[in-house]
């Protein structure tokens, strides 16, 4: 019994030791309201980090209930990114996104988004838009969204403030203090919607 209590105690000194756990949770609001949270967790351990965040958000807009789940995980393994998955469902249907990108060598990534598939050569992915909800991005300028599968600009708009340049003109800005993002302004079809952090 004491060689059992022993193994397992050495396996939990190994597992915190290697392998680091970071949860972060945010409330969204539209228009004053809370409707839904944003859950961030990052897995690291000695040359791999997984990050992910999911979004579960209802609204009632004109008597009609609008439900929306995403969910963005990336894979990390020597600071490159070598998997990411998203994917947003809407009961409406008209915003629904399944986007997967796979890194194949060194600097060359397999890219399929609802169906169409692409290949990005002569790349190193190494920051994300998961990472905004982990690491104030200061100096960056393009960062990889894994939602609508290619790179896009980020702009320093004031001192811990960035603004998220989307093609769709749905662009975000994202606030952190000290650091730590406390703060995510999102234009949506519905409006501005915020996530504050808790």
């Amino acid at each position: 019994m004491k060689i059992k209590l022993f193994v397992i105690f050495i396996f939990g000194l190994f597992n915190s030791l290697w392998s680091q756990k970071t949860e972060i949770i945010f409330d969204v609001h539209y228009k004053s309201r809370k409707i839904g949270t944003i859950h961030a967790v990052e897995h690291r351990s000695e040359n791999q980090t997984v990050k992910g965040i999911k979004t579960i958000t209802n609204t009632e807009i004109l008597r009609v209930t609008i439900h929306v789940e995403s969910e963005i995980s990336v894979i990390y393994k020597d600071s490159a990114l070598i998997k990411g998955v998203a994917y947003r469902h809407s009961n409406k249907g008209n915003e629904n996104v399944h986007s997967t990108v796979i890194k194949t060598n060194n600097n060359t990534y397999h890219i399929e988004r609802n169906g169409k598939k692409e290949k990005l050569e002569d790349i190193k992915i190494n920051f994300c838009d998961v990472d905004l909800y982990f690491i104030e991005p200061k100096g960056i300028e393009n960062i990889f969204s894994t939602m609508y599968a290619k790179m896009l600009p980020l702009k320093l708009v004031s001192p811990g403030k960035y603004r998220l340049v989307t093609p769709d003109n749905k662009d975000s800005y994202y606030t952190y203090t000290n650091g730590k993002l406390i703060l995510v302004e999102a234009n949506t079809a519905l409006g501005k919607v915020l996530s504050k952090r808790l």
